[in-house]
């Protein structure tokens, strides 16, 4: 029989529990063993399981109660099915009036698992073998020398073994692993100087402060030292400044250079495949333009030649240069430079 002993403390309305854990499915009988902070009344025990199902009650008799339950044929069985507290409460009655209680638990805990020894002789032969190979490892431990030294890069790890063969074994740092490559956290450092060193190292980015941040807010050049030589990471963001470049749709004026507007329709020049060309201006040209105020035709320069007065010698200079100027146009031959 299981025995349990709490301590039962009306006035503070605790109950101090000791004894035994109990397991769930326990068949034995569970015997509980009360003492009272005061011995008038009728006192009363209820139990709840953890799932606050009521299991019990019953009356104290001698300062002490049996814990069992019955199955549905009315054998003993056990009231312990849940892992858990089961909590109680002790209530003190005088005729039929509840004057106060006291509340405590007790813990129950899973259903021990009981190997019986057939299952243990079937598995000794798995245990021995597992030993053996265990005192093997061991044993070819014990018959090694291990040394290991590291040269640049490359860890160097040799076996020894008591017959004196060797084996050797080769660790590069940050050799590719089964994932790719991968390396330590702060492995690779970063260091701002004001210029760059003459040489530098291979795990080191350095930075180097730009004169002026760039358009996108860099302030600083980054540089890795590769191969014997610098290589500049980044430094993005150049500023162009197009202030005194022409657009195009600066024109030009005559005080100002700009973009030059060609009406290919007017005599003179034309543009042609974007470039510009001079169109000769010959009699023709002249006679089929209406709007040329100045044209002098054939028969005006012949009276002025002639004698006729109907324009002064002078005029004539001053709108088609002299006289022989005037005799290529009057022959159809161009007009110009």
């Amino acid at each position: 029989m299981n025995t349990i002993k709490v301590k039962v403390n009306f006035t503070q309305g605790t109950c101090e529990t000791t004894g035994i854990n109990l397991i769930t499915g326990d068949y034995n009988s569970t015997k509980i063993e009360f003492t009272f902070d005061r011995e008038d009344g009728t006192k009363v025990f209820e139990m709840k399981s953890p799932s606050e199902q009521l299991v019990m009650v019953q009356e104290i008799q001698n300062n002490e109660i049996v814990l069992y339950g019955e199955d549905e044929n009315e054998n003993i069985a056990s009231i312990f099915t849940e892992e858990g507290y089961y909590v109680f409460e002790i209530s003190l009655y005088e005729n039929e009036s509840k004057l106060t209680s006291a509340k405590g638990k007790i813990k129950v805990k899973p259903e021990q698992v009981v190997i019986d020894d057939e299952v243990v002789e079937a598995y000794l032969p798995v245990f021995d073998q597992l030993l053996s190979q265990v005192s093997t490892a061991l044993a070819e431990t014990d018959n090694l020398d291990i040394a290991g030294s590291k040269v640049g890069t490359t860890t160097t790890i040799t076996l020894t073994h008591k017959d004196g063969t060797t084996q050797t074994l080769q660790v590069l740092d940050g050799a590719k692993g089964d994932k790719g490559d991968k390396g330590d956290a702060g492995a690779i450092k970063m260091l701002i100087v004001a210029e760059l060193p003459s040489t530098g190292a291979d795990d080191t980015i350095y930075l180097v402060p730009l004169e002026t941040p760039d358009v996108s807010g860099n302030n600083y050049a980054e540089y890795v030292y590769i191969n014997g030589a610098w290589e500049l990471l980044g430094k993005i963001g150049v500023q162009v400044d197009l202030t005194d470049y022409v657009k195009n749709t600066d024109y030009a004026t005559t005080s100002k250079g700009g973009v030059i507007k060609v009406n290919s329709t007017t005599g003179g020049t034309a543009l042609s495949n974007g470039v510009l060309v001079g169109n000769p201006i010959n009699y023709n040209w002249y006679a089929n333009h209406t709007d040329n105020y100045y044209f002098i035709t054939k028969g005006t320069l012949e009276n002025v030649i002639t004698g006729k007065g109907l324009t002064t010698k002078s005029y004539v200079d001053g709108l088609v240069g002299d006289i022989a100027t005037a005799l290529d146009t009057i022959n159809g031959e161009s007009v110009g430079d």
